[in-house]
Order: structure tokens, then sequence, then C-alpha cells
């Protein structure tokens, strides 16, 4: 399949555009970018070194405030503040940001599966007549695609 010329150039744009703002944000120094790699998806502490995150943990498991305090919140590279979006500007909330794309990816899959629900049964359905029974998936089926892949 080919993908659309439109659909080439914007990304290619994008691409452009977010390459010239990320080396932007390295050489501009943004949230103290120039001190990090410009592109890694690692968090740093306030020496440029990985950021250890049990330095910061307790005993029980959670985050200890005053060992956090002491040790360095977590820095970012500038791809990464630029890809994750302009809530890292809140550097001592970074579980926010995380936590907030857990919950989009989760919420995508579910909004999937409740707007698709009665194609994706159908589907299992289907797969799971055909290896009990050993037919094809596409019987019964007489669109253009399932004309071309059972063909």
């Amino acid at each position: 399949m080919t993908t659309p010329f439109f659909s080439t150039i914007q990304q290619y744009i994008a691409r452009v555009l977010s390459g010239l703002i990320i080396i932007g944000m390295y050489w501009g120094n943004y949230y103290w970018a120039a001190y990090m790699p410009i592109n890694s998806n690692e968090s740093f502490d306030n020496t440029g070194q990985k950021y250890n995150v049990t330095r910061i943990m307790g005993d029980n498991g959670y985050i200890n405030p005053e060992a956090y305090l002491a040790y360095s919140p977590p820095f970012f590279s500038g791809a990464n503040v630029f890809g994750q979006g302009q809530s890292f500007r809140r550097q001592h909330c970074f579980a926010d940001d995380l936590g907030a794309w857990f919950a989009w990816y989760s919420l995508t899959l579910t909004y999937v599966c409740i707007r698709k629900w009665d194609r994706m049964s159908a589907i299992g359905k289907g797969m799971w007549k055909s290896l009990r029974k050993g037919t094809s998936i596409y019987h019964g089926l007489n669109d253009p695609h399932t004309r071309m892949i059972s063909a």
C-alpha cells in the first residue's frame, strides 16, 4: 500500500520542525537541557548522571521526601521534554506526567474496545469457530479485502 503524498510531506515537515525546536531547546539551555544529551529517554540528576531512583526510596517502597530533596529532582533531555509535552515544566511532579501517559494508553485501549466491541467480538467468535471446525475466518464475508486475502 502506498502512503498519500500529503501524509508523507506532513510527517517530513513535522520532523524537521521538531528537530529545529529540540536543537533550539538544547542551545537555549531550556530547563537545563544543555547539560544532558540532546536526545535521550533517560532521566538525569543534577550532576548529569543517570537518575538513581533507589536513592529516594524509603523502606516502605514509597518516595522519601527528605531523600528526594537531598538528592535531586529528575532532569530530562530536550527531545524528551518536547516529546512528552509541556507539563514537564513542573519538575517536582514528574510522576504526574508519566501517570498521564499510562492513563492515556489505557484509556485509548478501553475506548477502542468499547467503540469497536461488536466487530471485535465477531472476529473473536469467527476465529474460535475456524479453530474448532477448521474453516476459514473469511467465510461469509464478501468485501473487497476479504476476497483479495482469501484468493
